[in-house]
Order: structure tokens, then sequence, then C-alpha cells
């Protein structure tokens, strides 16, 4: 766009454009358009207010640091290496022919040389996973353990791209120092779960034990940890086309890193903690040789590949040096494959196992279910102790109060969807403002019929849940897609997006009717008859956990009050179907954790 003329003190005119950053790029009209400004009336995109075309360039003379320039591009064949000893010579032989063009006098060539915002954010983020590296091996006073935690950063690199990619965040220099951050706070999941493993294996657990109950015991406070950052960063994720546009990568890569650590920690760490344990009893069986025999063999014929230039890309050679560490080690753990016998420990005399108390109920509500049937649930135990609701007059100022609260959560969701600038968070801002407008609905209802014992939703409250995230959805798409090609524009969003939403509502309202039907007794929580029978209950177990959190369940009473005290011998389990023995058994053998007031110790006499 030309800007006018700028006038030097010596009376020359120099003419001034101003270029948009990226404005050259073939997505470029395309953001153009979807650039959003403030005006009077709200936040509006360009297109909106303007008509663009694409012309071609008016001839001009561009000037640089006061000397006038021109730029020669050129490009490389397919055939041309990427990396490698061979792309370093063909680079070297470039810059030789340049610096020895034949140029007129007063004329200059210079290279330009590549940005340096990303090469600085990869130096940092090396310098801080050194660190990191540094630190936990002080800390674990281990070599392997570092390792194992800093497995969470691609982890987490995962999950920022592709919260980037859904979301429609352009890559930014921030979005690099998001990563540098992301590195520090996405391995405090991995700390907390590898050091309470190594506390157990210290204390004689095993290695699959210890993993196992340490996942459940840190599962909580790793999930409130991440949902308290992720709440604290998300207003920064909101583009409103204000001077801080520069923070909603930073804080996107951030979410998406932490979201994705956390959860993926939970589950790939104790994999890859057993699986180290195993490999460290196997080398300390078969000594110190076989694993330099082991680092050389894999090694060896990358170096060769390399040197060879039948491989040059780092990439191949990376997927190729875990290939042949995966069959050495495969090769290795065959070969050298110990059975252990399991004896018990008798030096002190025969084992003698006192058990006390000892209790099990299934089914006991988990603290999120219980936050959330709280109100539920002192209402039916006032109704079961006799208690009645008392029908009075309706009060606005008792309906503000219980209604008031639902109307601003409804209502704030939908303004602050008007501020920002990204279509996926648009559509969730959309769909938690319908969420909140359906307890509204269920609230009223409550209100209408205060004394009646069937608190469950009525055919038209139940068909209104339904149907409302699906015009919520058909909405969005009305407005983000079918509304600009009729006004002869692009889209304003990737149908990929709403395709993406609908088939997250599909299965969460099939989740939510499989938990309904479960708790009024309409289908059984294990599939019986038909084909697929073991995944259809997986899935209906699955269901009735997620989408049933709210429903009332019927805790089983399993064991009652189990004493005694095996001393030596054998000793068998008798009863009846449905007794308690695998109950029992399981939580002898560990499995499952006893209650508080009950205790189970095994020692010699």
């Amino acid at each position: 766009m030309n800007a006018g003329l700028y006038v030097l003190p010596s009376g020359r005119e120099i003419p001034v454009f101003v270029e948009r950053v990226n404005g050259r790029e073939p997505d470029g009209l395309k953001d153009l358009r979807r650039l959003r400004v403030h005006t009077d009336s709200g936040v509006t995109t360009v297109s909106s207010l303007t008509t663009i075309r694409q012309m071609p360039p008016t001839p001009a003379i561009v000037h640089r640091n006061g000397r006038r320039e021109t730029s020669v591009f050129y490009h490389l064949d397919a055939a041309a290496p990427e990396s490698g000893p061979a792309r370093d010579t063909l680079d070297e032989k470039i810059a030789t022919a340049i610096r020895s063009a034949p140029r007129p006098q007063g004329y200059a060539v210079e290279a330009v040389e590549e940005e340096e915002g990303v090469s600085t954010v990869a130096e940092f983020g090396l310098w801080a996973g050194l660190l990191v590296l540094l630190v936990l091996a002080v800390a674990f006073e281990s070599l392997m353990l570092p390792w194992l935690v800093l497995l969470a950063v691609p982890l987490a690199v995962i999950g920022a791209a592709w919260l980037l990619v859904v979301t429609g965040t352009p890559v930014h220099l921030t979005s690099g120092i998001g990563v540098v951050v992301v590195v520090g706070l996405a391995i405090n999941p991995a700390i907390l779960i590898v050091d309470r493993m190594q506390h157990r294996v210290r204390t004689g657990w095993s290695a699959g034990a210890a993993a196992l109950a340490s996942v459940r015991e840190r599962t909580r406070p790793v999930l409130m940890t991440a949902a308290t950052t992720i709440a604290a960063l998300w207003p920064l994720t909101l583009s409103t086309g204000q001077e801080n546009e520069t923070w909603p990568p930073f804080a996107t890569v951030v979410i998406g890193g932490i979201l994705t650590a956390t959860l993926l920690t939970l589950l790939v760490i104790p994999v890859c903690y057993i699986f180290l344990r195993r490999l460290d009893q196997l080398f300390g069986r078969v000594g110190p040789w076989l694993v330099l025999g082991l680092l050389g063999g894999t090694f060896a014929p990358l170096v060769w590949l390399y040197q060879t230039e039948t491989v040059t890309s780092w990439l191949w050679l990376f997927v190729i040096f875990w290939l042949v560490l995966a069959g050495l080690l495969t090769i290795i753990v065959l070969v050298f494959r110990r059975p252990e016998l399991v004896e018990p420990a008798t030096s002190g005399g025969p084992p003698v196992l006192d058990v006390r108390n000892l209790k099990k109920i299934y089914g006991m509500p988990g603290p999120i279910r219980q936050a959330i049937r709280a109100p539920r649930d002192f209402a039916d135990r006032i109704r079961r102790e006799g208690g009645t609701a008392i029908r009075r007059a309706f009060a606005w100022r008792d309906a503000m109060g219980r209604f008031g609260s639902y109307l601003i959560l409804t209502a704030a969701p939908l303004l602050l969807s008007s501020q920002v600038r990204s279509a996926g968070w648009m559509l969730v801002l959309w769909m938690v403002a319908a969420a909140f407008f359906v307890r509204f609905a269920a609230e009223i209802r409550r209100a209408r019929h205060p004394t009646a014992d069937d608190a469950r939703p009525g055919r038209l409250e139940t068909a209104f849940r339904v149907f409302l995230p699906w015009g919520v959805l058909a909405a969005f798409i009305a407005w983000m897609v079918v509304l600009p090609r009729l006004d002869g524009e692009q889209p304003r969003v990737v149908l990929l997006l709403p395709i993406l939403a609908g088939v997250l509502i599909l299965i969460g309202q099939v989740i939510r009717r499989s938990a309904v039907r479960q708790q009024r007794g309409l289908i059984g929580e294990r599939a019986l008859a038909g084909p697929f029978r073991h995944p259809r209950t997986w899935l209906r177990r699955l269901a009735r956990r997620v989408g049933g959190l709210d429903l009332p369940i019927e805790p089983v009473l399993a064991l009652s009050e189990v004493t005694f005290r095996v001393e030596r011998g054998m000793v068998g389990i008798l009863g009846p179907n449905g007794a308690g023995k695998t109950t029992l058994l399981r939580q002898l053998a560990g499995i499952l954790d006893p209650p508080a007031a009950s205790s189970i110790s095994a020692a010699c006499a």
C-alpha cells in the first residue's frame, strides 16, 4: 500500500510503501479478509468494511537503509540433497558463486541470512532441556530416570501443535517461548509419579505394583494442578484484535502442552518405568560389556549410513536408530532370559498372616461424584428422614437469587464470544452458554414443582437437552459457513471443525443415554448376548463412569468385618457365589487397597 512520500532534508523524495507481514504468502489474502478490527459498533472483519482485490504491484524502486535494492530468488532442484555433507558442499558452492559474480562499480551482492527468532528459541530450548536434565539427575541420583521424566516433553509438544491447528492460532515467536515454558511445566506430573514409584520400589514393592499404586495416588493432585494452570492461562488465548495479540499463541502452546503431557504422562511414564526396571535387572545379570556392545551395534550402522550418504535425513536416521535398538534389545531379552523362582522368605520360621477387620464396599462415589451429587443427596436424605418441601408464594427476590446466577453464566460466554477471533473458541463458548441455559431450565422446572418426588426430567425437557447442542452447532455453521457463502465470501471456518464438534456431541449423547439406561435398569453393565460382547461391556462401563457422574449409584458390600490368623499349613477359602472370595484374595495380594480401619500383616513366626 502506497503510504506517501518521505522528504529528506536535501529535498529528495523517497516513496514509502506499507506491506503487511507475511502478506505475500498464499493464504495472506484470506487472512487479511478475516482480520478483525475495532469499530464503534464492536469487533468486525475487514471484509465487511472494504472490498479487497488482488492487483499487480506498482513498479517501484525499493530502498533499504538508504540504498536502492532489488531481490533475486533462486530455488534448488528436487534432486538436490536436503542435508548431510553433500548439502553443506552445495551451500558452500552457492555462496562462492554469489561472492564471485561480476558486478559494476557501486553494486553489492548480499546473501540474506535466515531469521534469528526460530534459531534463538531453539537455542534457549536446548539450554532449558540441559538444565532440567542436570537438576533431575542430581535430584534422582540417576542418569536414566531424568530421561524418563523428559519423555513428557515430546508428549507436550504434540499437544501444543495439535491445539494450534485445532484453534487456528498462527505460529508466532511467542509460540517458541511457550515451548520453553512447557519444558518446565510439563515435567512436573512426571516428577511426582516417578518419585512416588521410586519410593515404593525402595520399600520392597515390585515395579508393576509401585507404578499402579503411584498412578492411583497421584492422579488427583496432578489433574488438579493442570486444571488450575489451564484455567489461569485460558483468558490469554482469546484473540480480541487489540495490542495483546502476541499472547494467544503463547497461551495456546502452554495449555495444549500441559493438557496432553498430564493425560499421557499418567499412561506412558508408568509403562516406560516398568520397562526400564526390567532392562536394569537384565543388564545387571549380563554385565556392562553387553551394554557397550548394544550401544556399539546401534550406532555403527548409523555412522556407516551417514558417511556413505546412503541416508542423509536426520528423521530417517532417528527412525533407524530406534528400529535397530529395538531389534537388538529383543534378541538380548530372548537369549539371556532367565526365569526367576519365587520362594517365600522362611529364614525366621513359617510365615504368619494376620488379617483384622477386613471390609470392602464397591461403588463408593469418588470426590468428583460426591461434589456433583451433594445437593441431590442432601435432598434425598431429608426426604428419607420424613422431610417435605413447602410450596410458597412466588417472590422475585428468591427467583433472582436462584435463577440470576444461571442467567449471568449463560450471558457471559455469549458476550465473550463476540470479542474472540478464533472460531474454535467461539463454538466452545456457545456450547458452554447452552449448557448453563439447560441448567437454568432445570431450575425453573424444580421451582414450579418443588414437592415432586420424581426428580427426573420430563419428555419436553429431555428433548430440549438433546436438540439444543445440535441447534447451537447449526447456528454456528450458518453464521460461519452459510452466510459468508451467500455474500460471495469464503467461509470463516474450515468444515472439519463443525464436523468434529458434531462427532463429539453424538458420542457424548450416546454415552449419556447408555449411563441413564443402566441406572434405570433397562440394560445391564455387561453385554450377555450378541456380537462383540467384551467391547460392548467395556464401553458400557466407560459410559457409566463418564456419563453418569450425576446419577445415583447403589454401593455393594462385598466384605464385612473379616478377621482371621494363619500360622502354618494350607488354608482354603470356601463360600457360595457372591460371598466375596475373589475380593478377599485381591486384597490379600495387594491388588485392592484395604480401608483405613483394616490391617493386613505378614511376618515370619
